[in-house]
C-alpha cells in the first residue's frame, strides 16, 4: 500500500511523461513481484516470531519512536552503501545487479526490480530492528521513508527546483537526479538517502553537478 501510494502521489505531483526508452515494464514488474514475495517472507517471519514471543513490538508512540526512526534511517543508509558497492563488484554486477541496471533510464516500476539475491540483501537490512526495542511506529516511518526515497530516486523527474542547489539539502541529500546519474552513467553516486558517504569515500560522480 505504501509502495503504490507513493507511486501515484509522485505521478500526480510531477505530471511526468515517461521518456522514450526500451519498454522493460513487464520485465520490471516481474522482478518487483519476486522482490515483494521475498520482502513479505521476511515480514511474515518477524510477525511469527512476535506471536511466539521471540521478539516484542512496542505500540507506544512517543519521542523514542522518532529517535528510533532516525537511527533506522542512518543505519540503513550505511548498510545500503556497503551492500551497493559490493553489488558493483565485477561478478555481482554481471550476474546479479545487472537486473536492476537494465532499467535505463530508471522509472517508478524499476524501483524494486531486483535479482532475488539482491532482494535478500536489502530485505535483511530490517534486522537492524533487533539492535533496538522494536517500536512499530518507528518501523512504519522507516518503511514510508524508504519507499518514498526509493521511488523518488527512480521516477526520472526532479521534484526539487533550481534554488535547492544552493542549500545544504542538495549537497547532502540524494535527489532523483543524483540517483539517475548512477543509472544512466553507471558512475558513482552509491548512496541511498544521503551523499556524505559518497563524499567521504570519493564515490560521488563527477557528472552529478553538470546533469
Amino acid at each position: 500500500a505504501v509502495f503504490f501510494g507513493n507511486i501515484f502521489w509522485i505521478i500526480e505531483k510531477s505530471k511526468k511523461i515517461i521518456p522514450k526508452k526500451k519498454n522493460n515494464t513487464a520485465y520490471e514488474i516481474k522482478y518487483t513481484i519476486i522482490s515483494f514475495f521475498i520482502f513479505f517472507a521476511i515480514v511474515f517471519w518477524y510477525f511469527s516470531a512476535f506471536e511466539k514471543w521471540i521478539i516484542n513490538f512496542s505500540f507506544d508512540f512517543n519521542i523514542w519512536s522518532l529517535v528510533l526512526w532516525i537511527a533506522f534511517v542512518i543505519l540503513h543508509d550505511g548498510y545500503f552503501y556497503v551492500a551497493h558497492r559490493f553489488l558493483h563488484t565485477k561478478f555481482m554486477m554481471k550476474y546479479v545487479h545487472i537486473v536492476h541496471h537494465k532499467s535505463n533510464p530508471s522509472n517508478i516500476w524499476s524501483s524494486y526490480s531486483f535479482h532475488p539475491i539482491e532482494a535478500v540483501f536489502y530485505a535483511w537490512v530490517s534486522s537492524i530492528i533487533f539492535v533496538f526495542d522494536v517500536n512499530i511506529y518507528a518501523l512504519l516511518f522507516a518503511t514510508f521513508y524508504n519507499d518514498f526515497f526509493t521511488i523518488l530516486g527512480h521516477c526520472w523527474y526532479e521534484l526539487f527546483g533550481q534554488k535547492i542547489k544552493k542549500s545544504w539539502f542538495y549537497k547532502y541529500c540524494a535527489t532523483t537526479t543524483y540517483h539517475d546519474v548512477h543509472h544512466s552513467h553507471n558512475n558513482g553516486n552509491i548512496g541511498l538517502y544521503f551523499t556524505y558517504l559518497d563524499l567521504i569515500f570519493k564515490t560521488k560522480s563527477k557528472d552529478s553537478e553538470a546533469v
